[in-house]
């Protein structure tokens, strides 16, 4: 039995989304995520700044190749790295990605991507992901910096851009404007914590609360710090379980609860299929 709309009284001015529901029924996702991950549905813009040997690449594994994340949720998922090749701890992204990835950045990647979008029927239109690793040589007006404010319109199913990079302010404007979802590891350099403390911490209630919360998250070998810009207020985790802010109580405290925690290695998980 059809929905009943309701009635808007004359002076009601409340600004309300706009819903189709017959896209809505179409375009589900192929399964249901944690909560706590980046909203694909609506569309993520990723940002992961780690320095080097921080776990960054097992990071992007998982992500990946992972039931428990993205795996088998998009598509088509294309990757850009210098060294997908070269390096050995990406053969598993190389072995079920193969023909969708790139040593090499080229715009002409991104133009056959939207082209081939904007071709089906805005209802047809299949969900997609991009992961560009360490592509720092990225112009301004790049034609991935380009997508990283349009990219929603080329999917109504799912869509997901990625970006990491060693250095924070590599990012364009654009891109950091736009990030939804930004995972950062410890980082020891202090012009770069100063570029991240300066543009994040207003969100996260004040630099002194910040930097307390990014030196817990990252306290111990290989794990991050999770914030999510695209919350009211914005939030913050400790890897992808354990929140930090908004947080009654003030500082960030406790143990991890290893029955909540949706992560392990990647070979742990993978090779043991």
């Amino acid at each position: 039995m059809p929905k009943k709309k309701k009635e808007m009284k004359s002076d009601d001015l409340t600004i309300l989304p706009l819903v189709d529901e017959e896209i809505n029924t179409k375009n589900q996702l192929k399964k249901d995520l944690h909560p706590n991950l980046p909203d694909i549905k609506k569309g993520a813009l990723m940002g992961i700044v780690a320095s080097i040997r921080s776990g960054k690449t097992v990071l992007i594994n998982n992500l990946f190749m992972r039931p428990e994340f993205f795996k088998d949720c998009f598509d088509t998922s294309f990757f850009i790295s210098p060294t997908i090749y070269s390096d050995k701890s990406m053969r598993f992204i190389r072995d079920l990605y193969d023909n969708t990835c790139y040593d090499e950045y080229s715009d002409d990647i991104i133009y056959k991507i939207c082209k081939y979008q904007e071709s089906q029927p805005l209802e047809e239109r299949g969900s997609y992901s991009i992961m560009a690793d360490d592509c720092v040589d990225l112009k301004r007006n790049s034609a991935l910096v380009f997508l990283a404010s349009r990219f929603r319109h080329y999917s109504q199913k799912a869509s997901f851009v990625g970006f990491s990079t060693q250095k924070f302010r590599s990012l364009s404007p654009i891109i950091r404007n736009n990030t939804t979802d930004w995972l950062i590891g410890g980082i020891k350099n202090k012009k770069e914590r100063e570029s991240i403390i300066e543009e994040m911490a207003d969100a996260f209630g004040g630099e002194e609360n910040f930097e307390e919360i990014w030196n817990y998250a990252t306290s111990e070998p290989f794990c991050f710090l999770y914030l999510k810009m695209d919350r009211t207020p914005c939030e913050a985790y400790k890897n992808f379980n354990e929140k930090l802010y908004p947080r009654e109580g003030g500082n960030p405290e406790g143990d991890d609860n290893e029955d909540d925690s949706i992560e392990e290695t990647i070979e742990e998980n993978i090779e043991n299929e």
